[in-house]
C-alpha cells in the first residue's frame, strides 16, 4: 500500500538545511605539493589490429587511484525527487557528472538484492544470494577489487555513516556467510590491512557477549571488545574528529569510531569531512589508493519513507562527492564513482493538480525495489562505463583500466536457486 505525502508547493521544504558548507583549510603536513608519481599499470593485449595508438590511449586512460562513493538505497528515483523538492540545490554535484550509466541490481537469489549481496558485486564482480557477503553460491570465497589493490601497493580506506561492520562497506574486504556476522567481520577488517576505517560500534544489546570466565563477571560490550581487537591489531584508535584528524597524519592505520548521531543508525560527522581526511591520508602512497565511502541515511529514509531524511542524505551524498571532485581537481589521475547498492523505498514525485503544480511524493514499499540504479563518473577511463550494465560489470570495467587480470571467469548474473534440503525434490511451476 502506498504511503502518501501531500506536497502543495515546494516552498514547503524551503526551511530545509543546506547542503555541507565547504572548509576552505586542508589539514596541515597531509598534502604533497607536488603531483604524486604516475603510475602505469600493466595492459593487456590490446584487440587484433588494435593500432599503437589506441594502445598507448588505452594506457593513459589508467587511473592512479580510485574513489568510490556510494548513497545506500539512493536510487535514480530518490536522486530525481530531492532535485525536484530542493530546486536543484540538493543534488546539483551529482548532476553534473560528466559520464554515467543503469545499473541492474540483482542477486544470485533473485531480483531485488540486500545491501550485501549488492555491495559484494561491486566488490568481486561476481553475484553472490542475499545476506552474503563476498561467498558465492557454490560457498567459494571471492576476491575484491580493493584487496588487488592492496597487494600492489595500493593504500585503502573505508568510511561510512553507519556501523563499519555493517553489509556494504564490509563487503570490500570481507567472506562471511552471514552479514551478521559482525565479531568476524571485524576481526577480517582489522586484519585486511585497510589504512583508514571510519564507522560506528554500536553496542547493541543484542551483541553483548558473556563472561568468558567467571559467570559472576560482568558482561563484556562488543565494541569495547573490538577497539581492544583493532589496537592489538595495530590500529590508532580515534575517540573524536580532531583526533581523526591528527592520527591519519601519521604513518599507522587509523580506526576512527564516532559517537551516534541523533538518529540511531548514524554515526559521526558529515562523510564529506571524514572524507576529506581520509584523502589527505591515503593520498601520501605515490603508488595509489582505493577509497570506500557510504551515507546511510539515504537507505534509512527509504526504509522509514522519511522525505525530510531523503533529502538530507542524498544532500550528504552530493556534499561528500564535491570534497572528490576538489581533490580531483589537484589529482587529475583520480577516478570517482557514485553510485548506490540499491533503491529503498520506491520514491515517486506525481502530479495533484497541472493549474497549480503542486503535486504527490509517495512510497512504494517499506523495503527495496528492483529498479536499476544510476552510476555516476568521472576520471580517466571514464567513457568505459555507459549505458544499461549490471552490478557486476563495475569491478571488472575498473579492473581492465587498470590492467588487472582479476577476472578468469564471467560473472553468472541469473538467480542461483537455494540448496534442496536432504529428502526433498524441487519442484517446478505447475509440479
Amino acid at each position: 500500500m502506498h504511503r502518501t505525502i501531500r506536497v502543495a508547493t515546494l516552498l514547503t521544504f524551503a526551511g530545509l538545511a543546506p547542503a555541507l558548507a565547504q572548509p576552505t583549510n586542508q589539514p596541515a603536513g597531509n598534502r604533497p605539493d607536488a603531483e604524486p608519481v604516475r603510475r602505469q599499470a600493466a595492459q593487456p593485449p590490446g584487440p587484433r589490429g588494435e593500432s599503437t595508438d589506441r594502445r598507448a590511449e588505452r594506457r593513459m586512460e589508467a587511473p592512479h587511484a580510485v574513489i568510490f562513493i556510494q548513497g545506500d538505497g539512493m536510487g535514480d528515483a530518490m536522486i530525481s525527487g530531492v532535485r525536484t523538492l530542493t530546486r536543484g540545490e540538493g543534488t546539483s554535484t551529482i548532476l553534473s557528472m560528466p559520464q554515467s550509466a543503469l545499473v541492474i541490481t540483482s542477486s544470485a537469489t533473485g531480483p531485488i538484492t540486500d545491501s550485501a549481496a549488492g555491495a559484494t558485486a561491486y566488490a568481486t564482480g561476481f553475484k553472490v544470494r542475499n545476506r552474503a557477503l563476498g561467498i558465492d553460491p557454490d560457498g567459494r570465497e571471492l576476491r575484491t577489487i580493493m584487496e588487488e589493490a592492496e597487494s600492489r601497493g595500493w593504500s585503502s580506506a573505508i568510511l561510512t555513516t553507519t556501523d563499519l561492520t555493517d553489509a556494504s562497506p564490509a563487503a570490500w574486504v570481507v567472506s562471511v556467510p552471514n552479514r551478521k556476522m559482525h565479531e568476524a567481520i571485524f576481526e577480517q577488517m582489522t586484519g585486511a590491512g585497510v589504512n583508514v576505517l571510519v564507522g560506528g560500534l554500536r553496542e547493541a544489546s543484542v551483541q553483548i557477549e558473556p563472561p568468558p570466565n567467571d559467570p559472576g563477571d560482568a558482561p563484556v560490550p562488543l565494541a569495547a571488545k573490538l577497539r581492544e581487537r583493532a589496537e592489538a591489531m595495530g590500529y590508532a584508535l580515534a575517540q573524536d574528529f580532531e583526533a581523526y584528524r591528527q592520527l591519519a597524519e601519521s604513518d599507522r592505520p587509523v580506526l576512527f569510531a564516532p559517537e551516534q548521531r541523533q538518529y540511531p543508525d548514524a554515526f559521526g560527522p558529515q562523510l564529506a569531512e571524514s572524507l576529506r581526511v581520509a584523502l589527505d591520508a591515503v593520498s601520501r602512497d605515490p603508488d595509489g589508493f582505493f577509497v570506500f565511502a557510504e551515507v546511510e541515511e539515504t537507505d534509512t529514509a527509504g526504509h522509514a519513507n522519511d522525505l525530510d531524511r531523503a533529502v538530507a542524505g542524498v544532500r550528504e551524498v552530493d556534499a561528500a562527492l564535491r570534497v572528490a571532485l576538489e581533490f580531483q581537481e589537484r589529482f587529475p589521475g583520480t577516478l570517482i564513482i557514485l553510485t548506490a547498492d540499491h533503491d529503498t523505498g520506491g520514491l515517486s514525485i506525481g502530479t495533484q493538480d497541472y493549474d497549480s503544480g503542486a503535486f504527490d511524493a509517495k512510497w512504494a514499499t517499506n523495503g527495496h525495489t528492483d529498479h536499476m540504479v544510476p552510476l555516476f563518473v568521472r576520471g580517466p577511463g571514464q567513457r568505459a562505463f555507459a549505458g544499461v550494465i549490471d552490478n557486476t560489470d563495475v569491478p571488472r570495467t575498473l579492473a581492465r583500466l587498470l590492467g588487472w587480470p582479476m577476472f578468469t571467469e564471467p560473472a553468472r548474473t541469473e538467480p542461483v536457486p537455494p540448496p534442496t534440503p536432504a529428502g526433498e525434490r524441487r519442484r517446478g511451476i505447475g509440479g
